[in-house]
C-alpha cells in the first residue's frame, strides 16, 4: 500500500504503518510478553486473595501512637520477622505466639506484649541508599519524586486523625519528635508539624522559660497588635502557619507541667540505658503517663 492509498490520509497525517518497523510477529510477541509479565508483578504487588481477606474492624480507641524508627540496631530477621535456621542462635529461644514466631529470649519483655502489638512487615524496600529509605518509610513515597518536599509524615497523619479526639487541656501539640531530624507536615497545616526536641537531656527543655516573663508578655502583646490580619487567616496558609506555630509554643511557656515531661532522674536514666535513644523513650513514657 502506498502512502497516499492510506484510507485515512490527509494533510499532516500518518498510518502507523509507516512509521518504523509496523505491527509485525516480533512486535506482537514483545506486547504480549510485556502483558503475561505485568499480570504477573499485579498479582505480586497486590495480591486479589489478601485484599479479600483483610477486613479490619476499626475501634477508634487508641489515646496515642509511639513510633520508634530504629536506625541500624538488630536486623529484621532477627526480631519481628524472625527466620529460623541453623544461623539462630539458641538463646533467642523460638516461641510462637498465635501462629507468630518470635524471638522470645532476645526480646523477652517485648514478647510478653505481643497481644498488643500489631506487627506490619513491609514486603519491598524500595531506596538501596539509608538516608534515603528512612525518609521513604516515614513519609510512604520517594522523597526525590515531584511530591517529596510536600509528603506528610506518618506522625502529622496521625495528629490529624487523633484531633478530634484531643481535649482543651492537652498541653503538647499532636506530633512530638524526639532524638532526630524527620520529615514535617507537607502540604498539611503546621500545627500538624512535629515539635522537634532533639535529644532529650534530664534538666528538661530550657527553651520553655523566658528569663524576663513580663518583657515577653510585653512583647507578645505588641506583636499581635501590629499584626492581627495574621492571625484572621485572610493572607493564606502561610500566615495561618506562623500564628499556629507561635501560639502553639506560647501554650507550653504558659503551662506549668510541659517541663516537667522532659524531665527526668538519673536513676530512670540508668534505667532505660544511659543513652540519647533511652532518653527519648523516658520523655515518651512521661507523656503517656
Amino acid at each position: 500500500m502506498a502512502k497516499d492509498e492510506c484510507p485515512n490520509a490527509c494533510p499532516g497525517h500518518e498510518s502507523f504503518l509507516f512509521r518504523g518497523e509496523g505491527f509485525s510477529r516480533r512486535h506482537m510477541f514483545r506486547l504480549a510478553g510485556t502483558t503475561i509479565a505485568g499480570t504477573w508483578f499485579s498479582r505480586v504487588l497486590n495480591p486479589p486473595e489478601l485484599a479479600a481477606a483483610v477486613s479490619p474492624s476499626l475501634r477508634g480507641t487508641a489515646k496515642n501512637c509511639v513510633f520508634v524508627f530504629l536506625g541500624g540496631a538488630p536486623s529484621h530477621v532477627d526480631t519481628f520477622d524472625l527466620k529460623e535456621g541453623s544461623w539462630t542462635p539458641a538463646d533467642f529461644a523460638p516461641t510462637s505466639y498465635a501462629g507468630v514466631r518470635f524471638p522470645q529470649g532476645l526480646l523477652p519483655k517485648t514478647a510478653e506484649q505481643l497481644g498488643k502489638i500489631a506487627i506490619v512487615r513491609p514486603a519491598l524496600a524500595w531506596a538501596a541508599v539509608h538516608s534515603l529509605g528512612t525518609t521513604w518509610a516515614q513519609i510512604a513515597r520517594n522523597p526525590s519524586g515531584a511530591l517529596g518536599k510536600l509528603a506528610p509524615h506518618i506522625g502529622a497523619v496521625v495528629s490529624l486523625e487523633s484531633e478530634r479526639t484531643r481535649k482543651p487541656t492537652d498541653i503538647l501539640p499532636g506530633f512530638l519528635s524526639l532524638n532526630g531530624g524527620t520529615a514535617g507536615a507537607g502540604y498539611m497545616p503546621s500545627r500538624y508539624a512535629p515539635f522537634a526536641v532533639g535529644t532529650p537531656s534530664a534538666s528538661g527543655l530550657a527553651s520553655l522559660a523566658h528569663p524576663d516573663p513580663a518583657r515577653f508578655q510585653d512583647r507578645w502583646k505588641l506583636i499581635h497588635d501590629l499584626d492581627e490580619t495574621r492571625a484572621e487567616g485572610t493572607l493564606g496558609k502561610p500566615t495561618t502557619d506562623y500564628d499556629d506555630f507561635y501560639d502553639q509554643a506560647k501554650a507550653l511557656m504558659d503551662s506549668p507541667d510541659a517541663a516537667k515531661i522532659f524531665q527526668f532522674t538519673a536513676e530512670d536514666r540508668a534505667k532505660y540505658g544511659t543513652t540519647g535513644f533511652g532518653d527519648s523513650l523516658l520523655v515518651a513514657r512521661n507523656v503517656l503517663a
